[in-house]
Parts: structure tokens; C-alpha cells; sequence
């Protein structure tokens, strides 16, 4: 089964390239499609994966605290996709 998760969040980022380039390994790495877009104000992005590989997410969120953040308050759809719904 597959996860699609929407989110935003105001926050101040620094290091934006770094934290790019981390987050979309980390992406790649698991197989996590979308589009994630980061600003100096914030963050925003719709992503979908498998629901074990969204584990991955949650404790990678341990790492970085805004990403507890946004895993808080995001508009999680969990009705079962059999595909993922973003391509390369």
C-alpha cells in the first residue's frame, strides 16, 4: 500500500542546499516520489511511497525537528493506493 503525504510549514531554513540535497537521497533512497519545495520561509510538498518506507520518514523526523513538525500537521491520505502516484 501506498502513503500520499501533503504539507506545508513557515519556517525559518537555513542551509537550504544541504538540506536539499539530504532530503532528496533520503527520497531516492526510499523510493519516495513527489515534489518537496524548500524556501527561506518554509517548506511545502506532496509525496507518496510505500507505508513502510514512510517509517523511514518518521524516524528521519527524529533528526530533524521541523520535520516533526510538519509530520504532525500534514493532510496524510492513507486509503490504500496500489501504486504510487508520482513518476520519475
Amino acid at each position: 500500500m501506498f502513503l500520499t503525504i501533503a504539507f506545508y510549514q513557515f519556517v525559518s531554513l537555513e542551509n537550504i542546499d544541504q538540506l536539499q540535497a539530504f532530503i532528496l537521497k533520503f527520497c531516492q533512497k526510499n523510493n519516495i516520489k513527489g515534489t518537496i519545495l524548500l524556501a527561506s520561509e518554509g517548506i511545502n510538498g506532496t509525496i507518496s511511497g510505500m507505508k513502510k518506507k514512510f517509517r523511514n520518514l518518521l524516524n528521519l523526523s527524529k533528526k530533524i525537528p521541523f520535520l516533526r513538525i510538519i509530520l504532525k500537521t500534514s493532510n496524510i491520505k492513507n486509503h490504500g493506493h496500489q501504486k504510487i502516484l508520482f513518476i520519475e
